[in-house]
């Protein structure tokens, strides 16, 4: 298959040669100038930056038989993009931050991405879930799944395959009484309208 324009420098001959990592090096480039000499010496393994959503995503599924699932979205627009374009599911994530540290949380970008998808696709969520509430106050907003990677590594460096479980149960014990303490029987009646956030000013909580 003929890859789209720039799409030959994703390949797995790109990654062999090191473009990941290299392109690492251009976040520490000084200067303009610095940026373009890094640019210019690397240009055949590093990823190309006029790559299109339209190219990538069929390129992507040409290549593989797995599921397609976008990690990064944090807007409306890029959530009906990434429907648009036929992923089979998104992750809401700033990538803890350490890109760009004035993005919004998480928590504060999925209900507009859940708006946007309306049940086309599943939507990921990833932001530090350390507690069984937490999954609730997720799951309110519109996320179907969460991620836990950050919990279970806890658990896996205090008692290995144990500790994970362990994780998991506590979990699942402490989203379980959330759900009991806000009346809720069934994960799919847990709903926006449970939640409230505090005042900015005065004592008590407003509703969303």
């Amino acid at each position: 298959m003929q890859l789209p324009k720039g799409m030959e420098m994703s390949n797995v001959k790109s990654r062999r040669a090191g473009g990941v990592s290299k392109a690492g090096l251009l976040l520490s480039a000084k200067t303009a100038a610095d940026f373009k000499q890094m640019v210019d010496e690397h240009r055949d393994t590093l990823t190309a930056m006029d790559l299109r959503w339209d190219e990538v995503v069929p390129w992507l599924r040409s290549q593989t038989k797995m599921k397609i699932i976008l990690k990064g979205i944090l807007t409306e627009e890029d959530a009906k993009r990434a429907v648009e374009a036929g992923v089979d599911a998104i992750i809401v994530s700033n990538h803890g931050g350490r890109q760009l540290d004035g993005v919004p949380s998480t928590l504060e970008a999925l209900p507009e991405v859940a708006d946007a998808v309306r049940g086309k696709i599943p939507v990921i969520f990833d932001g530090g879930i350390t507690r069984g509430s937490d999954v609730f106050k997720a799951l309110a907003l519109g996320a179907d799944l969460c991620l836990i990677g950050r919990t279970a590594l806890w658990g896996l460096a205090w008692d290995g395959q144990k500790g994970v479980e362990g994780v998991l149960h506590i979990l699942e014990r402490e989203l379980s009484r959330t759900m009991a303490l806000m009346g809720v029987a069934r994960l799919r009646d847990i709903s926006r309208s449970m939640l409230g956030r505090a005042k900015k000013t005065g004592f008590g909580v407003a509703k969303l």
